[in-house]
């Protein structure tokens, strides 16, 4: 369609072959709009559902549906974010990278919440989701301030194995369906802005990046954090979930 139509309302005909989708929102209450990935990799016209989502009105967010093997992958991650999270100390303590400012490997404590009040309730881990090495060789973005971005990842191989594996699959999982977001957000920004240059969104997105960044979280409940640092809870930010809970960002 020509660079300053309006986007597609719900099924409508493209004119390539690829029909517009159906509008699908989570509820009347919580009106997030949600995708199917077949839709996404199909490339099909999802521009209304884009403004509906990010437009003026929109809130900003949406929600993915039938991501392929994604429920597995996630949960076979979060698994390990337990397990991480109960490896001996000295063991987590290895895998510190203090000169790429915590932003590789493990880090606890060193968010701080308010002033002199570090966040002791969650475990980071933090990696490159693509590749273990993204400077093609070139060792001085090994240094200085490119290293939390560039650095290594390293990963506990001796004491959990499957860490790598899940990390880098759910990560890779998720950094591939939001190149396809790209894709839609570009197609629609394109209808909107005149002189826009297509392709400009993978780069404000950074899904056409080698160092995306990935973050597995640990929640420690009470008794984790007893158990593992030795913090009374009386002594910290009080209240806690009965279980420890993960995510991954």
């Amino acid at each position: 369609q020509p660079a300053d139509s309006e986007p597609c309302s719900a099924d409508c005909d493209t004119g390539d072959g690829r029909e517009a989708a159906s509008l699908e929102l989570y509820s009347d209450t919580l009106p997030v709009v949600i995708l199917d990935y077949h839709d996404l990799s199909a490339r099909r016209d999802l521009r209304g559902a884009i403004e509906t989502a990010f437009g003026p009105s929109g809130l900003g967010i949406l929600f993915v549906k039938n991501v392929p093997d994604f429920a597995a992958k996630r949960s076979a991650l979060l698994q390990n974010a337990r397990k991480f999270a109960h490896l001996d100390e000295a063991v987590k303590q290895s895998l510190v990278d203090e000169a790429s400012l915590y932003s590789i490997g493990y880090s606890h404590g060193k968010e701080m919440l308010a002033k002199n009040k570090p966040d002791i309730r969650k475990i980071s881990y933090y990696g490159n989701p693509l590749t273990n090495d993204a400077t093609h060789g070139d060792t001085s973005l090994l240094t200085g301030e490119h290293r939390s971005s560039y650095g290594h990842n390293i990963w506990p191989q001796q004491h959990l194995p499957g860490l790598e594996s899940t990390f880098m699959e759910l990560g890779t999982t998720i950094f591939s369906v939001a190149q396809l977001i790209a894709h839609q957000l570009d197609a629609y920004v394109a209808t909107k802005r005149t002189g826009y240059k297509r392709g400009a969104f993978f780069d404000i997105l950074g899904t056409t990046s080698e160092i995306p960044k990935g973050r597995m979280l640990y929640y420690l409940n009470d008794a984790e954090l007893t158990q593992l640092y030795g913090i009374n809870v009386a002594d910290s930010d009080g209240g806690g979930d009965d279980d420890g809970e993960s995510r991954f960002d």
